[in-house]
């Protein structure tokens, strides 16, 4: 299984040398498609070695390449939805990949603002859940609609994040919302029991994304929220508590990502729309690094990585809403 007006960009592409150098040098690249975008993800869909790119939106025609893949939803997520070894598409609504890279919708189109594929049940294929609900996957490119405790009623609006946060080796959730700041959903076999956050030491709300990376290199995952033009990485203590490390002030945007950017074995961290990286200093802490052209962004949302010729890139989209034709 694998995990403003006609013409304005859809995204700002950052590209860095992977060279190990004190500063890293970023270089803007636009992409001039008429819209803008939420959702953003890289694989490679068609099996050329190649980072291919998927950009999301609920406000306009987010295209992929020109194939002619439309509709609308703010999800970018690839997965192996079968087990056939390709990466299929959860974006507006399932689409497989038939092997040569073509994706074709499986079901209705589904505007959707979050999804996550893992393994709910344990039964080695991926489930979906998001804002529109769980969905059970039973083989074959089926998926039903199930109701499993703690998911149908949690309000995981905007990101989420399939993560094993307390060492018990199976999938818990943790979802950014607009209305709960936080929630997370522990998994305990056959249900997810919500816990209060406060229980496990996340004393602050992420309004817009969430992401989970080792940033200390422990053996667990750390957690950065998101929201409100602020980031708050907490370390992962073992046993399923966690500890606030550090604080961000962030310009705008709605996004963390963790990525080694200099090739130091440790995670870095980039925010959707903000003037600079943060680096790691190889203990987990992190200082501000190299400046990244984000002037003019509206509203970043999304970020995600891809390596390609032994080149970085970040992409980092932005509100839709604000660059709509007509």
């Amino acid at each position: 299984m694998r995990t403003g007006s006609r013409g304005a960009s859809v995204f700002l592409a950052a590209i860095c040398s992977l060279a190990l150098a004190r500063d890293i040098p970023f270089t803007a690249v636009s992409a001039d498609a008429g819209t803008g975008g939420e959702g953003v993800a890289w694989a490679d869909v068609n099996g050329d070695d190649l980072p291919d790119l998927y950009v999301g939106s609920l406000y306009g025609n987010p295209g992929w390449d020109d194939t002619g893949i439309g509709g609308k939803s703010a999800v970018a997520v690839f997965a192996d939805l079968d087990n056939d070894g390709d990466y299929d598409l959860i974006g507006d609504g399932v689409r497989r990949n038939d092997g040569s890279g073509a994706l074709e919708r499986i079901g209705a189109e589904q505007p959707l603002k979050s999804a996550i594929a893992f393994d709910a049940d344990g039964d080695g294929d991926l489930d979906l859940f998001g804002a529109g609900g769980f969905f059970r996957n039973d083989g074959a490119f089926s998926f039903i609609a199930a109701e499993v405790g703690g998911l149908a009623e949690a309000e995981c609006s905007r990101g989420l994040t399939g993560t094993d946060y307390d060492g018990d080796g199976d999938i818990d959730v943790i979802c950014a919302s607009r209305t709960s700041g936080i929630v997370v959903l522990t998994n305990e076999r056959d249900r997810f029991v919500k816990t209060e956050p406060g229980e496990i030491g996340i004393e602050h709300r992420a309004t817009g994304g969430i992401a989970t990376g080792d940033v200390d290199n422990d053996g667990d995952l750390d957690l950065l929220l998101t929201g409100d033009s602020n980031g708050y990485l907490y370390a992962n203590r073992g046993g399923g508590r966690f500890e606030l490390r550090q604080e961000f002030v962030i310009a705008g945007g709605y996004m963390g990502a963790f990525a080694d950017l200099d090739q130091d074995s440790f995670l870095d961290i980039v925010f959707a729309g903000d003037s600079k990286i943060y680096r790691n200093d190889g203990n987990g802490d992190f200082l501000p690094g190299s400046a990244v052209p984000a002037e003019g962004l509206d509203g970043p949302r999304g970020i995600a990585f891809a390596i390609s010729t032994g080149t970085a890139i970040s992409i980092l989209p932005w509100d839709a809403r604000s660059h709509r034709s007509g």
